[in-house]
């Protein structure tokens, strides 16, 4: 079983670490997401290059949401402009925490 370490969380998002085989979960309301370190960093690199307000579109609910596809091929998450906002927040603040439990270890 993982010893799992929160590294960030605000409102619906949460991102943890698990210390033993380092893989990085990203949970957004029922959705779990996990990365391998290398991976989690490419995430980040991605949304940090996206726009909501270039690269928002209209679903269904007349929500805009903006839409990243994810690196398991067939899965793509959509978060409105507050969503997108705090996601950046949160991942910027698990990549800090990350290094800072690095460094401790």
């Amino acid at each position: 079983m993982c010893d799992t370490r929160t590294l960030s969380s605000r409102n619906n998002t949460y991102i943890s670490h698990c210390v033993g085989c380092r893989s990085v979960s990203l949970w957004h309301n029922n959705l779990i997401v996990s990365f391998t370190p290398e991976q989690f960093f490419a995430f980040s690199n991605l949304i940090r290059r996206y726009s909501f307000a270039d690269g928002a579109m209209p679903f269904p609910d007349e929500l805009e949401r903006i839409m990243i596809r994810l690196p398991h091929k067939d899965f793509t998450m959509a978060f409105t402009e507050a969503e997108w906002e705090n996601l950046g927040e949160v991942v910027e603040e698990a990549l800090y925490m990350r290094q800072i439990y690095e460094m401790l270890e």
